[in-house]
């Protein structure tokens, strides 16, 4: 798509393409010459201070994991990860505007490797063969699961 017709679909529409380019859902297009932009200068943005939730929704800690498929558990270290961001309107609430771009930002090797019929063992050993660290480390005595930028992930999966 071209970036001048983004503007007229509202804020933060340019972030949602970055983003469905770094999960390989959408392909970008140069049409000008010059110098090239690789997926990986986009993984630096700050997405977290970008989210602009202009109706304010919070959901439970409960619905707020339903969402992600993930445990409750995760909810309060994805919180404190700055993964997601928390409600500014109710206690113990999560932004459901953070969530949606949690899915498409983030996941765990399991439900990549799902997405892609392949196998989590085989992704494993690219990331740390690559060297890559995830975005939350997996803690086994708190149940939790590695957190993945999904944009290192296809970096890995592609090579």
């Amino acid at each position: 798509q071209a970036l001048p017709t983004l503007q007229t679909r509202g804020r933060g529409s340019l972030l949602r393409v970055l983003q469905a380019a770094l999960c390989q859902r959408v392909t970008l297009f140069r049409t000008t010459s010059g110098p090239a932009v690789s997926l990986h200068d986009f993984g630096m943005i700050p997405i977290a201070g970008l989210i602009d939730d202009n109706n304010g929704t919070g959901v439970s800690v409960r619905e707020a994991a339903r969402r992600i498929g993930m445990q409750p558990r995760v909810i309060p270290v994805l919180l404190a990860s700055n993964c997601i961001k928390p409600s500014n309107r109710e206690r113990f609430s999560v932004c459901a505007a953070s969530l949606a771009i949690f899915t498409n930002t983030y996941c765990t090797i399991r439900s990549f490797a799902r997405e892609r019929g392949s196998s989590s063992a085989g992704i494993q050993r690219r990331l740390v063969s690559a060297g890559i660290e995830p975005v939350v480390p997996s803690s086994s005595a708190a149940g939790i699961s590695a957190i993945w930028l999904r944009g290192d992930l296809a970096s890995v999966w592609q090579s």
